[in-house]
């Protein structure tokens, strides 16, 4: 605030917030200001719990328009809060395109070429804020995890209460995850409940709780040189426990990346990179590779 009262940018780069707009407007008017904690809850979920909130309150004025401070003089809050790129975020967890881009009537499709996007712009977000997942964007995970383990999947979900449908299992699976106190008990609703193995369970993980969880991946595990075993494990504890090894061990290989799925993302391609060069050499003559339990 005392940056903005003599005039000084916010840094080099960095523009001021929307709410530091409110900020300094209340203490320049002598508002009276009252804070109160909305949820408790761990650092690693500290994103996951904001983006909750801002759907359940309809307020976000950190996601609204920059400043720089040379403009307070003629600043409203309307201006900053009606911004575009706020407006487009809207859309894009809503799962909406703007009418002048397309018809009315008109399904974008083209947005399931790129799976990983769509799961990570559109129904990971659609969750954060709703924690709803239907069957579709289930299946969408399911598929860009392993292709050939949906009917097996589909299988597992239609017999775990006896369903005759899948949209309502995938519901009471979903509600369940929800229910989940913390990020052990949502990976044990998957696996001991409902009888996932760790690479499927951490892929649904990872979309719906991108802040706490990683893909469990065997490319990945050939690059760390371990946890090969974890998927193995049947005792939910001991796997728990390698399971987050390897998410420290995936946070500590890639330090270059910010997030946890840039990393997961980078250290795959580190293996493709690595695997499909030795397989050159070698004139693709494979001996036992290695497998990954998917579903």
């Amino acid at each position: 605030m005392l940056k903005i009262r003599d005039l000084r940018p916010r840094g080099k780069k960095q523009k001021y917030r929307a709410v530091h707009f409110v900020l300094f407007e209340a203490l320049e008017n002598d508002w009276q200001i009252e804070f109160y904690p909305v949820e408790s809850c761990s650092v690693e979920e500290l994103n996951s719990v904001e983006k909750k909130a801002i759907a359940k309150f309809q307020c976000n004025l950190n996601g609204a328009k920059t400043w720089a401070v040379e403009k307070i003089s003629s600043l409203q809050i309307a201006d900053l809060v009606a911004s575009s790129s706020a407006t487009k975020r809207a859309r894009v967890a809503a799962n909406v395109m703007p009418t002048k881009e397309m018809g009315a009537d008109e399904t974008d499709y083209s947005k399931y070429y790129d799976l990983e996007r769509y799961l990570f712009e559109t129904v990971s977000q659609r969750y954060s804020q709703a924690q709803v997942l239907s069957d579709f964007d289930f299946f969408c995970i399911v598929i860009w995890k392993a292709n050939r383990s949906k009917s097996r999947v589909a299988t597992r979900l239609l017999a775990h209460g006896k369903y005759s449908d899948l949209s309502q299992a995938v519901k009471d699976l979903v509600e369940a995850i929800s229910r989940g106190k913390d990020a052990k008990a949502r990976l044990a609703v998957l696996v001991k409940e409902w009888g996932f193995r760790l690479p499927m369970a951490s892929a649904i993980l990872t979309v719906l709780f991108p802040e706490m969880f990683t893909v469990y991946d065997i490319r990945v595990c050939e690059v760390l040189n371990d946890f090969k075993d974890a998927q193995y494990n049947t005792n939910f504890e001991m796997l728990w426990d390698r399971y987050l090894k390897y998410i420290e061990a995936v946070r500590k290989a890639a330090p270059s990346k910010p997030s946890l799925r840039e990393k997961d993302r980078f250290l795959w391609g580190q293996s493709f990179e690595s695997q499909l060069t030795k397989d050159i050499r070698e004139q693709f003559v494979r001996v036992g590779d290695d497998l990954e339990l998917e579903a």
